[in-house]
């Protein structure tokens, strides 16, 4: 979970039990068993903590009331009722790409990706533009930041997240961005862009080891902004000073990094030691294995512990072959 500005933290049925209910949350309840959505004015169903009744109230999308029943009706035997998820890193979805590969993005794109997105669970989630020109980049956050406060999103995107172009250019580490997109931290690009989304940019990714980046953190926390450590190949010093300058979280830890490393010295290793440092990771069995996701988790623990998809738009997508934007091809 992420402990920033879109969180508030209430108790429910003022037991000692925490529960995390997300601004403007919307009225849809994840029912496990059907996979499906609901948005009815009143749900029943078993808690998903501890499997006991629950009821759901609600009014105009938004939940009202949560509260215990003695027996479930008639019906509603085996549907779960959760919270919505949250997702800090989504490129894009459903054929809607949020920085490149999908087309032109537009205002009816993204409520397409939101409604697709809510169909698996997540109901707030932060857009993701990684590397890219100058041009696109403020192309598509002027288109971000036109929609994200429209009625039909119901809130479900509290701010934005840009994923380079400041991290490092040198392959292994740089991933799938650009290496022609790739440059330094540049604080009046930065200002462009935010602007052009309405100031909603809330999470920044980038390398610390790169010129500029220690002042590029100081403004970014200076502003509110939550920096993420990713795509780099910082020493044990700079990840440390990035630390003490501001930087929260590693982005997808274990990925965005070589495949041949030093066993002793590399970048994995001083950001799980950091208490201070989150870590989100990417949980899909793919990119990382279940032995490197035990042992994260195991040194974070779940306060500090995000999972994220890093999902892009081909996600829900029909099995077949697609051409990427670099004229690639990929199958699903």
């Amino acid at each position: 979970m992420i402990k920033n500005k879109f969180m508030i933290k209430t108790e429910f049925d003022n037991k000692n039990k925490g529960y995390y209910f997300f601004r403007y949350l919307l009225a849809i309840l994840i029912f496990f068993s059907p996979g499906m959505i609901f948005s009815q004015e009143t749900i029943t169903g078993l808690f998903y903590s501890d499997n006991k009744p629950v009821s759901v109230t609600m009014k105009d999308g938004i939940i009202t009331g949560i509260k215990r029943i003695k027996r479930l009706p008639s019906g509603s035997e085996g549907y779960i009722i959760a919270p919505g998820l949250i997702d800090n890193q989504v490129n894009g979805f459903a054929g809607v790409s949020f920085t490149f590969g999908g087309g032109e993005l537009t205002a009816d794109g993204v409520k397409k990706a939101t409604e697709e997105i809510w169909k698996t669970g997540v109901t707030t989630y932060l857009p993701t533009l990684t590397t890219n020109s100058h041009e696109l980049l403020i192309k598509n956050f002027t288109v971000l930041g036109k929609v994200k406060d429209d009625p039909f999103l119901h809130g479900s995107i509290p701010g934005f997240h840009l994923e380079g172009p400041y991290i490092s250019p040198v392959d292994g580490y740089r991933g799938a961005h650009p290496a022609s997109h790739v440059r330094k931290p540049d604080w009046n690009e930065f200002l462009m862009f935010n602007k052009a989304a309405g100031n909603a940019i809330i999470q920044v990714t980038l390398a610390p080891e790169v010129e500029g980046a220690m002042d590029f953190i100081d403004k970014c926390r200076a502003d509110g902004i939550v920096v993420a450590l990713g795509h780099h190949n910082a020493s044990t010093e700079q990840i440390t000073e990035a630390i003490d300058r501001g930087a929260r979280i590693a982005t997808h830890l274990g990925n965005g990094i070589a495949n041949m490393l030093n066993r002793h010295i590399n970048p994995l290793w001083p950001q799980l030691a950091d208490d201070r440092l989150m870590i989100s990771i990417i949980g899909d069995g793919f990119h990382l294995n279940p032995e490197e996701i035990r042992v994260f988790y195991k040194v974070k623990g779940p306060e500090n512990t995000i999972i994220t998809s890093d999902v892009t738009h081909y996600a829900s997508l029909k099995p077949g072959t697609f051409l990427t934007s670099e004229g690639e091809t990929i199958e699903l």
